[in-house]
């Protein structure tokens, strides 16, 4: 069984075209508006991606470092991490992940002028 509820009056989107007026935007446009919230207020949840402080940041980059096998030193990886952090969006899981997907990129490179 399915049991579905709405608060909107106009259930099919009225666009001004459909009236002959040349404007795109809903009729009922805030009918629309009231149905987004209600249905974010009943079944909306919230999931915040906090910012890590500079260790959790740097336990972040080792893990996904050591996840890829890279052959750099903890030090050195995390003081090309603090620097990556400085001239990028800060510290954030994705900064870390830009950051090892970066430093594997130029590692291979490396390697692979050795050879």
């Amino acid at each position: 069984m399915l049991y579905v509820t709405s608060n909107r009056r106009h259930m099919v989107p009225e666009r001004w075209s459909d009236r002959g007026s040349p404007e795109e935007a809903e009729v009922h446009g805030q009918d629309a508006l009231e149905e987004r919230l209600s249905l974010a207020d009943r079944f909306g949840r919230t999931i915040l991606f906090l910012r890590p402080d500079q260790e959790q940041y740097l336990r972040i980059v080792e893990h996904l470092a050591a996840r890829r096998g890279l052959p750099i030193g903890r030090e050195e990886l995390r003081e090309a991490a603090r620097r990556w952090a400085l001239w990028q969006n800060g510290l954030s899981g994705r900064t870390a992940r830009q950051f090892v997907d970066d430093l594997e990129a130029k590692l291979r490179s490396q390697r692979s002028q050795e050879r």
